[in-house]
């Protein structure tokens, strides 16, 4: 009895010392008094943040948005951070003002080319922007509707379907809107009409491709 109650506690001994092993063990704490001196921490440890002098929020979202690891708790206040220090800021900090810029000039290049194409198809027509000085715009008729004929100075319900830079169809479904419609449609257009639109403005990235439907005309 008594030999099996030693082997019973040296199994449980020896079963808390392997799973004590096989524990991550503990990250060390990195203490930072400025926001530059977290660069000198290790990635994964804990990292204080206390200024010498008082914080201003600005320095605390700082710290908080670009050394602390948003997958474990960051707790804050105004007298500093503590976090689980990371340094994927470095690698991943973008600024957006930068990449609304590029986004917008890959747009206009996007739009030009699709001009390109649109004046050496012979199914597209040029018409003028209403309400617009100096943009370009152009037509192209996907199908003759079978209602009435189009009556200049009405408004008419529309279906409008729009396409992104690169021609893809952002939505399948389309957005039902009451609108005035360019005066050169009016030329034997009928309702159901179906119509291709490619409004070119004086920047490129302001560019508007859409497709839409005449549903009816409004009295």
């Amino acid at each position: 009895m008594r030999q099996s109650v030693r082997f019973l506690a040296a199994a449980a001994s020896l079963t808390l010392a392997a799973g004590f092993a096989s524990a991550a063990p503990l990250g060390g704490l990195c203490k930072v008094s400025t926001i530059a001196e977290a660069d000198g921490c290790r990635v994964g440890d804990s990292v204080l943040f206390l200024a010498k002098d008082t914080l201003s929020h600005k320095q605390i979202l700082t710290f908080a948005a670009t050394r602390c690891d948003p997958r474990y708790p960051i707790v804050q206040n105004i007298a500093g951070v503590s976090c689980t220090y990371t340094d994927w800021y470095a690698e991943r900090t973008y600024s957006g003002a930068d990449f609304l810029a590029r986004k917008r000039e890959n747009m206009a290049r996007a739009y030009l080319e699709m001009e390109k194409y649109v004046r050496r198809d012979l199914a597209w027509q040029r018409t003028e922007e209403p309400g617009s000085s100096g943009s370009r715009a152009y037509f192209k008729v996907l199908s003759e509707g079978s209602g009435p004929e189009l009556i200049l100075g009405k408004k008419f319900r529309v279906a409008t379907w729009t396409f992104d830079a690169a021609n893809r169809l952002l939505v399948a479904e389309p957005k039902i809107t009451v609108t005035d419609l360019p005066k050169v449609l009016f030329k034997g257009m009928r309702v159901g009409s179906e119509i291709e639109y490619l409004s070119m403005p004086s920047d490129p990235a302001d560019s508007r491709h859409v497709k839409f439907r005449i549903i009816e005309a409004l009295k």
